[in-house]
């Protein structure tokens, strides 16, 4: 719609800048970086094919990192006592791994400069080339090169950032409509066709970012279009040069800054030009920029860009941070345990909804046990076998407490020893008749060991093992008692073998028959203790005292 060439000849300006070139676009370069990396990808690493990009990827924007190639080897640069190149921003800030779209809003260096080596030159220089740009103004393969150091005219830039704004189709910038001579317009002055240079999701993409800049970023001054607006600013070495390139859904364009002087050719730095210590691109060009498009689209409606399609996170540079995974999704509570309503067996039929019943009084407890089964035909059958469980352990348990009696008593009698009396076992003791009791000999065919009733205890009168005194004259307490005694096992000096001696009661009619069987083996010489012979000894019911029918005391021969 416009060019500017300069003051003119007669002011002392003799260059027309309309389509002039050598002058650095800086950071407006960047949107054909990003471009270039959502076409093509960028290899991340050595070897590997090429991962996709997306605004959302992450690259380090730290200043003065060192920078890699496609096949991992750093830049060099010969000027940097490291040999190493170290790219820098133009603020120190630590910005970490940001994403494309935050570097381009700030327009940091750093991530732009690693992302075009990581999607190679000869891409970026496509990219460029399709949108609009001459080759012979495209700087050689540099790192520099992504961050602008090419030098194309302010109107071609205008072009590239025109391919953005419609959808991806290039057009060739003209200025001549027609040309009329003897009276008939001349041929060759048509309207360019366009052609696509780009997938429209790209340039919609660029497009949403660049109005980030606009919204939040450098190009903030671009906010008093009052107009949906997208743009980015660019800045060179020593404020050299200054850029604002910025569209509408209309119109597009590109403010170029720089300072000349007639006697001295090249650039000179714009530093206090304006009353501006350093001249940025988001200073006096997006403040022209504003004021020009205020013109020019006065009448014109407002119009809004249209949505970028959704790409995802895409590919980090490597040493990025992984994202965090969101946090699981709380699980709903579960439901609480209610009764079930569903018969347990399919012959019952389904349990109905019933009018509570008031409590029965004492006087129908019939009433009360009807509702307990009545209840217990609903209950669960996990429940039923628990309380099967219960009352089987219940009755094991009982059945190994009255076992446990059963032994212990049995264990008691058991633990009585017959042993043969001593003096002083029966000293102070007196017989039937009142005489001072002694150990007579046990004769008559007696055994050591056996029983008696009445008169003196015998030689073999029994002894528990506290010492106590437990004659067989002392009644019998448990008449269904089993004693089993171990005999002796071992003769004088001998070794030898002794088995059992069981004494037992059975109960005979009124009387309890107390049997003795005992039976000892005993091999080697002959100190041992002789073998006694079997005998029975029957103590008649009600124990010592006991007489005949003619009043003769029974003694344990029966006389």
């Amino acid at each position: 719609m416009a060019l500017y060439g300069g003051a003119g000849w007669d002011k002392g300006h003799w260059t027309d800048n309309a389509d002039a070139t050598g002058v650095p676009v800086g950071s407006t370069f960047k949107p054909l970086d990003l471009a270039a990396a959502l076409d093509h990808g960028a290899v991340l690493s050595p070897g590997q094919a090429p991962q996709p990009i997306t605004p959302d990827s992450k690259f380090d924007g730290d200043d003065g990192i060192t920078v890699k190639d496609q096949q991992g080897r750093q830049m060099p640069d010969p000027s940097d006592p490291s040999g190493l190149l170290h790219q820098r921003n133009d603020v120190p800030t630590k910005w970490g791994y940001i994403t494309l779209r935050k570097a381009m809003e700030q327009s940091v260096n750093t991530p732009y400069v690693q992302l075009g080596e990581y999607v190679g030159y000869d891409n970026v220089e496509g990219e460029a080339l399709k949108a609009g740009l001459l080759r012979k103004s495209l700087q050689y393969d540099t790192p520099g090169f992504y961050i602008g150091t090419s030098t194309p005219s302010a109107i071609r830039m205008a072009d590239a950032y025109a391919t953005f704004d419609d959808n991806g189709v290039q057009h060739e910038p003209y200025s001549v409509t027609k040309v009329i001579a003897g009276g008939q317009p001349l041929p060759g002055f048509d309207k360019p066709k366009g052609t696509t240079a780009m997938p429209a999701s790209t340039a919609g993409t660029v497009t949403d970012v660049l109005q980030g800049v606009v919204k939040s970023g450098t190009g903030t001054n671009a906010q008093a279009l009052n107009r949906p607006a997208a743009g980015k600013t660019g800045t060179t070495d020593d404020y050299k040069s200054a850029w604002f390139i910025g569209y509408t859904p209309q119109l597009v364009t590109s403010v170029a800054m720089f300072k000349e002087d007639p006697k001295n050719s090249g650039l000179q730095s714009m530093k206090g030009v304006g009353g501006f210590s350093k001249v940025f691109g988001a200073d006096m060009p997006t403040e022209v920029w504003t004021a020009y498009m205020t013109a020019a689209l006065q009448g014109q409606p407002v119009q809004q860009f249209p949505p970028a399609p959704p790409l995802g996170h895409g590919s980090n540079e490597p040493g990025a941070p992984q994202p965090t995974p969101p946090p699981p999704a709380a699980h709903p509570p579960p439901p609480e345990h209610t009764r079930q309503t569903q018969p347990l067996h399919r012959s019952l039929p389904p349990p109905q909804e019933t009018v509570p019943r008031p409590e029965p009084d004492r006087h129908h407890r019939h009433h009360r046990r009807h509702d307990r089964r009545h209840d217990r035909r609903r209950t669960p059958r996990r429940h039923h076998r628990q309380r099967r469980h219960h009352h089987r352990h219940n009755r094991r348990r009982h059945q190994r407490r009255r076992h446990q009696r059963r032994r212990h008593h049995r264990g008691h009698l058991a633990h009585t020893h017959l042993r043969r009396p001593t003096p002083a076992s029966v000293a102070g003791r007196r017989d039937a008749h009142g005489s001072p009791a002694s150990l007579p000999a046990c004769g008559g065919g007696l055994p050591a060991r056996s029983t008696v009733t009445g008169g003196a205890p015998c030689a073999s009168a029994a002894h528990d093992r506290r010492g106590r005194s437990r004659t067989a004259s002392r009644p019998m307490r448990e008449r269904r008692a089993v004693h089993h005694v171990i005999a002796v096992g071992r003769g004088v000096g001998q070794a030898g073998t002794a088995e059992r001696r069981q004494h037992a009661t059975r109960r005979e009619g009124r009387r309890d028959v107390v049997v003795h069987h005992r039976q000892l083996r005993v091999s080697g010489q002959a100190d041992a203790l002789p073998p006694r012979p079997h005998e029975m000894t029957e103590l008649p019911y009600g124990g010592p005292g006991r007489r005949d029918d003619a009043g003769t005391a029974v003694t344990a021969n029966g006389t």
